[in-house]
């Protein structure tokens, strides 16, 4: 059994996790966090760098250029380069400075007319891509990347779009869609969508050149960007959280949860909304699945239950609990010790879970269906008739299951008797086993053998009690003439 993770549901543009390169999340470590408490592995999660901590403290208002290409920096996971990926910030800036000023006079900069700002817009959509970007790559959103290899997807090209922007004082907003990020420029009476992962992508829906150059660039279809699914508007400081969301989905395909878990406590920080509550709780359910199969391994199921109390209420949480349950199970059937898996599993109780919780129940009936196994296979069934007894005290395990195990124990001991010729007590044994399941025909018939049988051996040993015992299979049988026939012969 086992629980398929959750990766998050955001990761732009990303289908085919084949192959790619990521930062190193150099100041994460997942070598030893599994031997951790709880406690300890929480604070560990929520241990924010100084440098991450500026990041998310901040509002993101009035920032220049320079402070947000610092931040995706930052949010990329590059700190280590920060001396080396500003230096090229700054000279591709000071490039993009000396296109634009080829193409516009100083007065035109200073204006804030819709048809300067809509041309400047435009005109700094293409120089991105001119001056910072060469190839489209869909798992390919850092600062690192963007350096050294000219690489980017609708994440970072979005960001640095709005950094150009910021430092040429065009206002803009942030639009997320289910998959994807795009830019929206505002002017004074309408707002100019832009499609930064093309260079013809400023108000797309008016080039030509832009539908069949997209299509080229990132393998999609262009499909109007006032049609897609789940179109919003988010602010600046959302926008570059995506980068952090980018860097979860990637770290969850490589299973590396721990780290994963962490940028996803920052993310919802940046986010503060239920996109990133949703993707905290997705690294938080992959991470407790992950530590519960280790702490499982190691027969520390109670730690495991911590974990999984954690969880939210839903399908996943109730599937982690399934797991530890059934390695419960497993380790008592392992080792024998069925007393010490009932005790196992009674800890679900003290962590959130009821007598009544589906898993609770099924693993419960599996416990005492293998502990009565047990006792079957070792003969000892006074044992395996008082733990059926007091389980049907208990009420939690369905009766309908006792009888079949009580139905076990019973063919297997009067079975016995049967072989050693104690026939009284196997008809009573399972006559009284008949009881609770009266129609129950393979009881039946094994109770007609005990009786002819017991007449047979009876007609030598002791004639007198035979007639007593006919007696006793006629009322229990009065219509079956067969049955009578054979016993009166």
């Amino acid at each position: 059994m086992s629980i398929s993770e959750t990766i998050p549901s955001f990761f732009c543009c990303i289908s085919d996790m084949r192959r790619f390169l990521f930062s190193v999340v150099y100041f994460l470590c997942l070598s030893v966090f599994f031997a951790q408490t709880l406690e300890e592995t929480y604070a560990q999660i929520e241990a924010i760098p100084e440098e991450y901590r500026t990041v998310i403290n901040s509002d993101f208002a009035n920032l220049t250029d320079d402070q947000l290409f610092e931040y995706f920096i930052v949010l990329s996971g590059d700190y280590g380069r920060k001396d080396e990926l500003t230096a090229f910030y700054k000279e591709k800036a000071a490039e993009a400075d000396s296109l634009i000023l080829e193409s516009f006079t100083k007065n035109e900069l200073k204006t804030d007319s819709d048809e300067v700002v809509y041309r400047l817009a435009d005109f700094i959509n293409q120089t991105t891509h001119t001056v910072f970007f060469k190839a489209y790559n869909r798992i390919c959103f850092t600062t690192s990347e963007l350096k050294d290899y000219k690489r980017y997807d609708c994440v970072s090209a979005s960001i640095m779009y709005s950094i150009l922007l910021t430092r040429n004082n065009v206002k803009f907003t942030p639009v997320e869609t289910t998959d994807h990020v795009l830019v929206k420029v505002d002017l004074s009476d309408k707002s100019v969508d832009v499609e930064t992962t093309n260079y013809y992508g400023f108000d797309p829906g008016t080039k030509k050149e832009f539908k069949a150059n997209f299509s080229k660039t990132t393998g999609f279809t262009y499909v109007n960007a006032q049609k897609y699914h789940l179109r919003r508007d988010i602010d600046t400081k959302q926008m570059f959280s995506l980068v952090l969301q980018n860097r979860i989905s990637l770290l969850t395909q490589k299973k590396k949860y721990m780290e994963a878990a962490q940028l996803a406590y920052m993310y919802k920080l940046m986010r503060g909304d239920e996109e990133g509550d949703k993707s905290y709780n997705s690294a938080l359910y992959n991470l407790a699945g992950y530590l519960s199969a280790e702490n499982n391994k190691k027969n520390e199921f109670e730690e495991s239950l911590r974990w999984i109390q954690i969880c939210p209420e839903n399908q996943n949480k109730h599937a982690l609990l399934n797991n530890v349950l059934l390695s419960i199970a497993n380790h008592a059937e392992k080792t024998g010790d069925y007393k010490q898996g009932f005790a196992n599993l009674e800890l679900a109780l003290n962590y959130g879970w009821t007598q009544t919780t589906p898993e609770y129940v099924r693993f419960r009936r599996m416990l005492v269906n293998n502990s009565v196994a047990g006792l079957i296979k070792k003969q000892s069934f006074e044992e395996a008739h008082a733990l059926i007894a007091a389980e049907r005290e208990a009420k939690i395990v369905p009766a309908a299951d006792l009888n079949k195990m009580l139905k076990s124990v019973t063919t297997s001991e009067c079975g016995l008797l049967y072989q050693k010729k104690n026939y009284e007590e196997a008809i009573l044994k399972t006559a009284e086993c008949l009881k609770l399941m009266p129609n129950d025909q393979v009881l039946i018939n094994n109770l007609k053998v005990f009786f002819i049988d017991y007449v047979e051996e009876l007609k030598t040993s002791d004639p007198e009690k035979v007639a007593q015992i006919i007696a006793e299979a006629k009322k229990r049988f009065p219509s079956d003439k067969a049955f009578l026939q054979m016993i009166t012969d």
